[in-house]
């Protein structure tokens, strides 16, 4: 046997509630993923990675709320006005863990950072599809 692959629902969604799905690797090959974390699109078509390790999980329902905000806004955004922008029903994250999970979601492409990163030149932050979409129109 070379590979085995575990699929399991995300969290603790019941079938159906949720696209979300999380695989577990085994295998002796180093390539083999161990843990990854993986949503149908809404065609139905095709699976995006949302997380490829089990520490990444842990900010995915953040990046969802991320993306809320960014889409609701109609240029880049510093961390600070996303901070502004964040829901009323959801705990506002402090400054340094706002970063983190801006920094990974730039690292996994879902996010694109622009500026210095200075008081004069904040880095502003927007999702990776809008720039794409405003690239093509």
């Amino acid at each position: 046997m070379g590979r085995c692959l575990r699929r399991h629902l995300a969290g603790n969604a019941r079938a159906g509630a949720t696209r979300r799905r999380r695989l577990n690797g085994f295998a002796r090959y180093p390539e083999t993923p161990k843990h990854l974390l993986i949503e149908l699109d809404a065609a139905g078509s095709d699976y995006a990675v949302l997380a490829e390790n089990a520490a990444d999980e842990v900010f995915v329902p953040a990046f969802d709320t991320l993306r809320e905000v960014l889409l609701q806004s109609p240029t880049p955004l510093t961390r600070e006005e996303i901070r502004q922008a964040w829901p009323i029903h959801l705990a506002r994250p402090v400054g340094n863990t706002l970063w983190r999970w801006l920094s990974r979601a730039c690292t996994l492409g879902l996010h694109t950072r622009f500026g210095a990163g200075s008081k004069v030149d904040p880095f502003r932050y927007a999702l990776a599809a809008m720039e794409k979409q405003e690239d093509a129109a």
